[in-house]
């Protein structure tokens, strides 16, 4: 794991999960750290806390994604709606699903874009145009 319970609340200053819900969260957070870098992470000097931060961070929206889960098994994330003529429309598994994906991936490119973890090969970096990423 990237990160431990008391980086994440003394550092991160983090107080929506408790011990438990941390360890299980930051797993999760750690293993897609590890997919989303191709494994490059494992060898990174995270002097910088960049990892550890995006652990944190991941590992929040793991705990909503698991909430939401939670919630659809019960009827599902409402999407709209209306009062006049009451209606109610609810989105669809793959539509929270997908959401919840690139919202991780948001997370991870917030936290590791300038770490070089994130470089996939290609052309190098020009100030008009990257395609590192």
């Amino acid at each position: 794991m990237y990160a431990t319970y008391t980086f994440y609340t003394d550092t991160y200053l983090g107080s929506a999960l408790t011990e438990q819900e941390f360890a299980r969260a930051s797993k999760r957070a750690s293993s897609f750290i590890d997919y989303y870098t191709i494994g490059k992470a494992k060898d990174y000097p995270d002097d910088d806390n960049a990892l550890a931060m995006c652990c944190c961070a991941l590992a929040e929206q793991y705990q909503i994604i698991e909430n939401a889960k939670a919630q659809s098994m019960s009827g599902g994330e409402v999407k709209s709606q209306t009062v006049g003529a009451w209606s109610k429309t609810y989105a669809s598994g793959t539509e929270t699903a997908e959401a919840a994906r690139k919202t991780l991936e948001d997370i991870a490119m917030d936290y590791l874009a300038w770490t070089g973890l994130l470089y996939r090969g290609g052309q190098r970096c020009v100030s008009t145009y990257c395609d590192c990423l």
